[in-house]
C-alpha cells in the first residue's frame, strides 16, 4: 500500500521536547498577577478569573465602554470605570495591563498604546489580543444583512480593524519589548444556545450609542439569522487576532 505523509510523521510523544506541540496559555494565565499587584483590565472579561485574582490580593481596575458593563462589574464586586484607553491619565501606576475582551475598542492605536504604556510601571506587563481584518467575518456578514433589513446601517458603525503593522509600530515607538508577537486564527463553533450572547458581543463594540430597546430587537433578529446558518447545531466563525505579550521599558 502506498505510504502517505502521515506514515512518515513521528507521534508527538516521540518528538524531542522542543518540537512537541505546545498548548498556548491564555493571556490571563500568562499574566498570573500576584498579591499586592495593581492590574488594569480592558473590557469586562471572565468574571471567574477576575474574582480569583481579587481573592489572592490583586488590586483590579476595569476599564469598560458601556455603563451596563460598569454596573455589572460593580455588582460583582469589581471596581470599574467608564473610560477609553486613549484618554488614560495615569502614570506608572499598574504592574500589568491586559485586554480580556477583544470587543473593547481602541479607536486611535498610536495614542491608546502610548497612554497604556505610560500607565505601566517600568517593566510592567502588557498583554493583548487585538482584532484584525477578517475577525468574526461570518457573523459580520450576517449582521450586515440584518442591518439592511432593519434599515439602520447608519446607526451601527462598520468596524475596520487597524492592520497588524499599525499596532506593532505603535508598540515599538512606545518602548514595549515584545516577548510574543504573532497572528492567531481561532476557530469558533457557537452552539444555538449561545447565539444570543455571541450576537450581543458582536454588536456591542459598534453600537455603543444605539437605543437599548432597538439593540435588543437587533440582537434577537441577529440570533435568528445566525441560527438559520447553523451547521449541525453550530454557527461557525473565526477570530483573527494579533497576540502581543510584552513589557514596558521606557522611562515614564
Amino acid at each position: 500500500m502506498p505510504k502517505s505523509l502521515l506514515d512518515f510523521m513521528a507521534p508527538p510523544s516521540a518528538l524531542p521536547e522542543a518540537f512537541r506541540p505546545q498548548k498556548s496559555l491564555s493571556l490571563s494565565e500568562l499574566l498570573d498577577p500576584r498579591e499586592g499587584e495593581r492590574i488594569l483590565v480592558l473590557g469586562y472579561g471572565d468574571l471567574q478569573v477576575l474574582e480569583a485574582w481579587q481573592k489572592r490580593g490583586t488590586e483590579l481596575l476595569l476599564c469598560v465602554q458601556s455603563e451596563a458593563e460598569a454596573v455589572k462589574a460593580r455588582k460583582a464586586g469589581v471596581r470599574a470605570v467608564l473610560a477609553q484607553a486613549e484618554y488614560l491619565s495615569d502614570r506608572q501606576r499598574f504592574d500589568g495591563i491586559i485586554l480580556l475582551d477583544p470587543g473593547y475598542r481602541m479607536h486611535q492605536p498610536e495614542r491608546a498604546i502610548r497612554h497604556l504604556v505610560r500607565a505601566l510601571k517600568r517593566g510592567g506587563r502588557l498583554l493583548m489580543e487585538l482584532p484584525l481584518n477578517g475577525h468574526l467575518e461570518a457573523a459580520g456578514e450576517v449582521l450586515d444583512r440584518v442591518l439592511g433589513d432593519r434599515g439602520c446601517r447608519e446607526e451601527v458603525e462598520r468596524i475596520e480593524y487597524p492592520p497588524a503593522n499599525v499596532w506593532r509600530n505603535a508598540l515599538q515607538r512606545a518602548g514595549v519589548s515584545l516577548e510574543e508577537d504573532r497572528i492567531i486564527y481561532r476557530h469558533r463553533r457557537i452552539s444555538r444556545e449561545r447565539l444570543e450572547e455571541w450576537g450581543e458581543g458582536l454588536i456591542r463594540p459598534s453600537a455603543l450609542l444605539l437605543d437599548p430597546a432597538e439593540g435588543k430587537k437587533m440582537i434577537d433578529q441577529l440570533r435568528q439569522a445566525m441560527e438559520a446558518c447553523c451547521e449541525n447545531g453550530f454557527f461557525l466563525d473565526e477570530e483573527v487576532l494579533l497576540r502581543v505579550v510584552g513589557a514596558a521599558h521606557q522611562e515614564g
